[in-house]
């Protein structure tokens, strides 16, 4: 039996000194760490602010999107009709005029400066 609790503190001895050495030789932990330990923080990050920012743009367009549907409090308003863009078929044209009815004339001030 003392010897099996002998052996073991001897192994738990060596461990210690071979686990300090290391730290002396390398430095403390955070600078021991591996490369891929690195890239996988970093890509982490970069997941972590794309999700961030798909989310605040997605809460902006729902809020200027404003609601889906109206809500039944809110008085809907019928179109406005539709604007006759021709004139009326019962007046003519003016008898001074030279340019084709279906033409607008421009206005002569509208060009010059003052």
């Amino acid at each position: 039996m003392p010897r099996d609790a002998d052996s073991v503190l001897l192994e738990s001895v060596a461990t210690r000194r071979a686990r300090l050495r290391a730290a002396f030789l390398h430095g403390d932990i955070p600078g021991r760490r591996t490369t891929a330990d690195n890239v996988k923080r970093f890509v982490g990050s970069i997941v972590i602010a794309a999700v961030a920012c798909a989310a605040c743009a997605g809460y902006s367009f729902v809020q200027k999107a404003g609601p889906l549907r109206p809500s039944p409090t809110q008085v809907t308003q019928s179109p406005a009709p539709p604007a006759d863009t021709a004139p009326p078929a019962d007046t003519a044209p003016p008898a001074d005029s030279t340019a084709p009815a279906d033409t607008q004339q421009s206005d002569p001030t509208e060009g010059s400066t003052p």
